[in-house]
């Protein structure tokens, strides 16, 4: 192993909450509640379909999310999660390469960066959705961040907070880990860095 590279926002600090209610307000929006639809269940809609007997287009719903996720972005500053400075320290240590690979737009992004006070010069390669045309599960993204590191994707170990994530990490060819629901990161970050630093070494 060559290089991790974490996947979302997600594995910087835990957006989670402000991913609901963006949900919330974007249901509120179309007359809708969470009671008629979870938001689990709109991602897995292909977005040329509508929901509720088409009343409501898919499209429209992530749409509204988005714009709302990004106002409650600006206005709740969020904090980094608990363990990042040792994955990183612990990363940089084992003279590894660090890229974050994210499909969300590039000024998400730096509020998150900003919030968190993590400089973007902390990794080595930033893919964002402003790069790349197609989304995850799609493997665009990851390729990229390969080529951009000079590293080839079985030398690297991708970090990921969602099942569309792995999947692309996967498809590109990548060993995936995937970070739990953030119960506990310090210890499932710490323990990630430990188990990947350990497998390099019994294959190498």
């Amino acid at each position: 192993m060559k290089a991790i590279l974490l996947g979302s926002i997600g594995t910087l600090a835990d957006v989670s909450a402000l991913k609901r209610r963006a949900f919330q307000r974007a249901f509120q929006e179309n007359g809708l509640h969470l009671a008629d639809l979870k938001p689990q269940a709109v991602r897995r809609v292909p977005r040329r379909h509508n929901i509720l007997n088409y009343r409501v287009p898919v499209s429209k719903i992530l749409g509204d999310r988005n714009r709302f996720f990004a106002e409650e972005l600006k206005g709740r500053p969020v904090r980094r999660n608990p363990g990042l400075d040792a994955l990183l320290d612990g990363v940089a240590a084992a003279g590894l390469a660090i890229g974050l690979v994210t499909t969300t737009p590039s000024d998400w992004l730096g509020q998150v960066l900003e919030d968190i006070g993590l400089p973007s010069e902390t990794f080595d390669t930033i893919i964002t959705a402003d790069q790349v045309v197609a989304a995850k599960p799609q493997p665009d993204c990851y390729h990229l961040a390969a080529a951009m590191i000079a590293v080839a994707p079985e030398d690297c170990l991708a970090v990921e907070d969602s099942i569309f994530g792995a999947q692309a990490a996967e498809s590109a060819g990548m060993s995936v880990r995937m970070m739990p629901s953030l119960r506990a990161p310090e210890e499932s970050m710490a323990h990630l860095l430990r188990t990947a630093v350990q497998n390099d070494q019994e294959q190498g």
